[in-house]
């Protein structure tokens, strides 16, 4: 994952009842970030499909070109109003060689977890209603306060800006979506992690993902072979 350092403003400090449909739950212990699990118990949990405002029609938006171009901070804005974006997930189905990954949590309130067979333990979220955290026309600015309302004591310094891949074809070469990430090595017992995100204020919605694993070594493989297996998807709108 290609990475560098954030020098960026911070975003005020922004009130929020609920972020999206589960209680996400960011915290630092020993140094260490970890990112807990949402409140998944199975009497609350609904399902039916998390709902979006209606989109908005633009004449003349080309959603191929769109999908066809990286999707930086910047790119961001010119996604359809309201037309959701999520993550397209093909883990188990390729024949690579890479340890095979067991789904543990399968989109309940929001949340898909896997447990890889070296020991890494992948969260992902597609998190909807972020209009408390949204920075009008700024998805940079609007993950910044994403971060600042989940990790308030993580310093700006931690973040980098870091990519993933933006294409429905996983597996194959293509464009790249920014994201922010926050990593820390593993100390005393705690696992190595990384936590990323990217709001979208065009679509209204928020991707995260964490990945924890019992060594620091791992992480950077255990990315890597993701990249193949967990995309962005950029919407059809």
């Amino acid at each position: 994952m290609r990475c560098r350092a954030d020098s960026g403003r911070r975003s005020p400090r922004r009130t929020l009842g609920l972020v999206c449909a589960l209680a996400v739950v960011v915290g630092l212990a020993a140094c260490q970030l970890t990112v807990a699990a949402p409140e998944t118990s199975s009497d609350r949990v609904s399902s039916a499909p998390p709902s979006y405002p209606g989109p908005v029609v633009t004449p003349g938006h080309d959603a191929a070109a769109v999908a066809a171009k990286n999707l930086d901070w910047q790119a961001g804005n010119t996604l359809s109003v309201g037309v959701p974006v999520g993550w397209n997930d093909q883990i188990g189905r390729s024949s690579g060689t890479a340890p095979a990954w067991t789904k543990l949590i399968d989109k309940r309130a929001g949340l898909t977890r896997y447990q890889n067979a070296n020991g890494c333990l992948l969260d992902y979220w597609q998190t909807v209603d972020q209009q408390a955290l949204m920075v009008t026309e700024d998805d940079r600015s609007s993950t910044l306060a994403l971060f600042k309302y989940l990790v308030p004591e993580l310093a700006a310094e931690a973040l980098r800006d870091a990519d993933w891949p933006w294409t429905g074809d996983a597996g194959k070469p293509g464009p790249v979506i920014q994201f922010l990430s926050a990593r820390k090595p593993a100390v005393a017992g705690v696992p190595a992690s990384i936590f990323s995100a990217r709001m979208l204020n065009h679509a209204g919605v928020g991707l995260v993902l964490s990945l924890a694993c019992p060594a620091e070594a791992l992480i950077d493989p255990t990315l890597a072979a993701l990249r193949d297996e967990l995309t962005v998807q950029p919407p059809a709108q």
